[in-house]
């Protein structure tokens, strides 16, 4: 929707040379969406210089913004078919018209850098005492919980070390550490490598705990239009109005919109399970908010996108746990297809564990996403001669209600065989004289408005609702 004041400005005419004389605050409009005030520099005439990487920051594709005529300064020419430059001097409002052709997701990866070398220590401390007479008798306890998470940023390598000492209450002191872990950008390959104790995702299998290798895609690289699949937001304005999304406190999101309905489809939230603020401003200064819950399909991904991970390493049981440690490897890799549909699968290979899965999830804009996918395992069992197999089908979905403030998370898992494990309960069942197998499983979550949630049937503090026959 064009904005207001959009057929108020009057294109000014560039100087044949850019001699650049001062950077300006400028307040920017980008193909009808407010992108905030942007650092460019004028030239000698007092117009903005447009050039073109700044333009394939805001989401020319870089190949088509380097073939643009410029001026011998490197301004964009005034003479340039595909872009319109609209600069408002009173105001410093400047909007740029760019063919909807030339609009590929603003890459910036030209501009990242290492950030500065850098050293952090955060701790947290936790004491208590317990105290009590009886009779003659007085007995006295503490216990004693201490943290550090420490880090050390070094060009492209990040290093993070968390140890943890705890003292119970009956003396017995203890360390151990949660996390040793050393990680760097790979920029060619979009990707994130890993080194040291790390958590597998869980995305396809279950989360575990490894001490190895990791090396996965990082959507955080991506054009924010490949990060995920936007939500629909839908709202009433009652003026020529400024709209604002924001999400953990930061904007993400920034337009203006005529009077009437509107809907916002190109908000692309950089936390998946974030709530998310959408604020109104009217022509006359009031202001209406409200605030959304937030929650995508982790799986899916947009078509001609691939996602993997790929994790070499050894088993490392939790604190306090006497377990074994194979070695294992673990893949998994989703493709995206045409009509906002996702194809995954992975494997999970070790000497006492063999699984794979294979599913297809699809989105359904405003009514949701839903995938399923099959999983087949063989776990060894030390106790009987044959290894135990089964599978298990799992069936997900989560959609967002605006109009209701909340969010619903739906999964059900259904067991052929009792004699599925995960990896987890293989290693676990080398130590253990029985198990017992699950047929179905069905959990649900709902995040609905005042901030009330569903309770566990077993236990009150949990935020969903599941049960296992």
């Amino acid at each position: 929707m064009k904005p207001a004041l959009r057929f108020t400005l009057l294109p000014l005419a560039f100087a044949t040379t850019c001699a650049l004389a001062e950077v300006n605050k400028i307040y920017l409009i980008f193909n009808d969406t407010y992108k905030g005030r942007a650092a460019i520099e004028l030239d000698a005439a007092g117009a903005p210089c447009v050039t073109p990487s700044l333009l394939s920051e805001w989401g020319v594709r870089q190949s088509l913004a380097a073939s643009l005529a410029t001026t011998p300064g490197g301004c964009i020419s005034s003479d340039e078919p595909g872009v319109q430059l609209f600069y408002e001097p009173v105001s410093q409002l400047l909007t740029v018209d760019v063919a909807p052709r030339m609009v590929g997701g603003g890459d910036i990866s030209h501009r990242w850098d290492d950030g500065v070398n850098a050293g952090f220590i955060d701790y947290q401390l936790n004491y208590s005492h317990y105290s009590a007479e009886r009779y003659r008798d007085a007995e006295r306890r503490y216990s004693l919980f201490a943290e550090w998470n420490t880090g050390l940023n070094l060009g492209a390598w990040r290093l993070r070390y968390q140890p943890i000492y705890q003292k119970d209450a009956w003396g017995q002191p203890s360390w151990h550490t949660e996390k040793a872990l050393a990680y760097r950008d790979l920029k060619a390959w979009r990707a994130l490598l890993s080194i040291g104790d790390n958590h597998t995702p869980s995305t396809l299998f279950d989360n575990v705990k490894y001490r190895g290798i990791q090396l996965a895609s990082d959507d955080r690289m991506l054009p924010e239009s490949l990060r995920q699949f936007s939500p629909w937001i839908r709202g009433m304005a009652r003026s020529n109005a400024e709209i604002k999304v924001r999400q953990n406190g930061e904007v993400i999101y920034q337009t203006f919109v005529s009077p009437g309905a509107f809907i916002l489809k190109d908000v692309y939230p950089p936390d998946p399970d974030g709530d998310i603020t959408v604020t109104v401003r009217e022509s006359d200064g009031t202001e209406t908010e409200r605030k959304l819950p937030y929650s995508s399909m982790p799986n899916l991904v947009h078509g001609g996108s691939f996602r993997y991970d790929l994790t070499l390493g050894k088993y490392q049981p939790y604190f306090g746990i006497e377990q074994q440690q194979p070695q294992f490897g673990q893949l998994s890799v989703s493709y995206g297809l045409p009509a906002k549909t996702t194809l995954y699968g992975g494997v999970l290979l070790s000497g006492l564990y063999r699984s794979a899965a294979v599913g297809v999830g699809k989105s359904f804009n405003q009514w949701g996403a839903l995938s399923a996918d099959y999983n087949y395992a063989a776990a060894r069992q030390p106790r009987r001669g044959a290894d135990d197999r089964g599978g298990m089908w799992r069936l997900r979905y989560a959609r967002t209600i605006p109009s209701w403030e909340s969010s619903v998370s739906l999964l059900a898992q259904y067991y052929p065989r009792q004699r599925y494990r995960t990896f987890g309960d293989a290693v676990e069942q080398q130590t253990l004289y029985w198990w017992i197998g699950r047929t179905i499983c069905l959990s649900a979550t709902s995040t609905p408005r005042k901030n009330t949630v569903w309770k566990r049937a077993t236990i009150s503090t949990s935020p969903s609702r599941t049960a296992c026959i």
